[in-house]
């Protein structure tokens, strides 16, 4: 899919993002793509110290991050006749990967995305919440999140026991037991019935797990967790 993108900028900051998106274009053809955080705050205290933008700066500062972040995704940047546009990349493989294929598939998209995850971790409202729902305050009468994390090692043995399965509904009947997903509707002010966390919070933190459990203090190998997330995905 081709993109081509015309943000509204206007004077010096739509010329800047033109020659942003040609530096962009020149490190992708040359692979020089290892240090495109390093530029996109550059573009950032560009805009912050430049008195010529007129309006502009905050709205230059949030295109020209998107576009250094759609460049780290593998869009490809190009130019075109009227300005900058956008390739994306292709998800849909030519052959059958194999499994070493798949593996360094997902190391590159990991790769790809540490900055941005990087990113989120310096930020100190992050690090204030991860550390209120690891360890609420006692006036809080909330217990911590952890209560709620599966042992992995535990769960791995219930998977392990589908995969020894000898015929298929055995398998599946083994995989339904092992696990079982389940959609929580997330009501204003409601909290979880094992933490008394507020509902919203638990969803919030359980994207920030999936993007880098190794960074959470807690340690997850209690079996009465992996106990408990059971029971609460029974509910």
């Amino acid at each position: 899919m081709i993109s081509p993108i015309h943000p509204n900028l206007q004077g010096i900051a739509a010329e800047r993002f033109f020659a942003l998106g040609q530096e962009l274009m020149r490190r992708q053809r040359s692979n020089q793509c290892d240090r495109l955080t390093e530029l996109s705050e550059r573009e950032a205290s560009w805009a912050d110290h430049h008195a010529g933008m007129n309006g502009d700066r905050e709205r230059y500062k949030a295109c020209a991050r998107v576009l250094v972040d759609l460049a780290k995704a593998r869009w490809t940047v190009a130019e075109d006749r009227f300005g900058i546009e956008l390739q994306s990349p292709d998800a849909r493989p030519r052959h059958a990967l194999s499994q070493q294929e798949i593996e360094q598939g997902k190391r590159r998209v990991r790769t790809e995305l540490q900055p941005l995850l990087d990113q989120q971790f310096l930020s100190a409202s992050v690090r204030k919440f991860i550390s209120q729902i690891e360890q609420p305050s006692k006036s809080s009468k909330a217990k911590s999140i952890g209560l709620l994390i599966a042992d992995g090692r535990e769960v791995a043995q219930r998977l392990e026991q589908a995969r020894r399965a000898k015929t298929t509904s055995k398998r599946v009947e083994a995989l339904q037991d092992a696990v079982r997903p389940y959609l929580q509707l997330v009501v204003p002010g409601e909290r979880d019935e094992f933490t008394k966390l507020l509902a919203r919070c638990k969803i919030r933190f359980a994207t920030i797990v999936s993007a880098g459990r190794e960074r959470l203090s807690f340690p997850v190998h209690a079996r009465s967790r992996c106990r408990l997330s059971r029971a609460s995905a029974k509910s």
